[in-house]
């Protein structure tokens, strides 16, 4: 059954991925802190900007977004951080993941770009294991704050993902960035854009809203997170971005949600 008058204000009227203006109501959360991600003064606890989140479904491509969210009260600035890589545990998957990603694309000797990288843990694995030229963008990023990448062969910019390239780029990727922009379809472009021409490959990792729902894990449910991937929209959002997938699945206990593409004219 499609829902009538939404609980709250609707902001996101169409599918982030798709664009359909079908959905079906999943759950209303309200008064939610609009970062989970930001250092906050415990003597300004209570000043936390608070939003809702009003999960649907796409009724087309089954992708899960909050269409309360609204992206004026979010601020990703240098207070932000978001790393994984002070956890043991996600060390040894990140470090078996670029590993993989190394050897199957034949990525030793090549060039790689991140949208989203942050300080450039991820960047600096790639390098270790033989990348040459490692280049990440995250607006967010303050070296000051953060530090330099741990890598020589990694350099970290706070400007935009660029929308043009002049040197050929052997693998664009990203890690749980897409579930924050209101266009994921236009970072995917993006990124097949730094590829194309030189048979690189695009790859995105984004948390698996299929697990979430089936676990009923509300604990993922954040604000910062516009979209829940399941397997259909995130093929979908490749699709769109003029990228042909080649390989796809889900890791990290299955909380992860990943695919690898090719640009399609090629």
């Amino acid at each position: 059954m499609r829902s009538h008058e939404p609980p709250v204000d609707v902001v996101v009227r169409q599918c982030p991925v798709c664009e359909s203006a079908e959905h079906v109501s999943v759950l209303t959360l309200r008064h939610v802190p609009v970062l989970m991600n930001a250092q906050v003064a415990p003597e300004h606890s209570a000043e936390v900007p608070r939003g809702c989140i009003d999960l649907v479904i796409c009724a087309d491509c089954g992708h899960l977004f909050n269409r309360a969210f609204d992206a004026s009260v979010l601020g990703y600035d240098a207070a932000y951080e978001n790393t994984l890589h002070f956890s043991e545990h996600y060390n040894r998957y990140a470090t078996e993941l670029a590993m993989r990603l190394v050897r199957d694309h034949q990525l030793d000797g090549g060039r790689v770009v991140e949208l989203g990288s942050g300080p450039g843990h991820f960047l600096s694995m790639l390098c270790e294991l033989g990348v040459a030229d490692g280049r990440g963008y995250d607006p967010s990023y303050d070296g000051a704050r953060l530090g330099s990448p741990s890598h020589p062969n990694v350099t970290i910019s706070a400007r935009m993902f660029p929308t043009t390239w002049s040197e050929p780029v052997n693998m664009a990727f990203s890690q749980h960035v897409l579930e924050h922009l209101l266009d994921p379809v236009a970072a995917l472009e993006a990124q097949r854009r730094a590829v194309v021409g030189s048979g690189g490959v695009v790859y995105a990792e984004v948390p698996n809203g299929s697990c979430m729902i089936r676990n009923g894990a509300l604990w993922d449910l954040v604000y910062e997170h516009v979209s829940y991937f399941t397997p259909t929209s995130l093929s979908t959002a490749f699709a769109r971005a003029g990228l042909r997938a080649a390989n796809s699945g889900t890791s990290y206990g299955d909380q992860f949600l990943w695919l690898e593409a090719r640009a399609s004219s090629e």
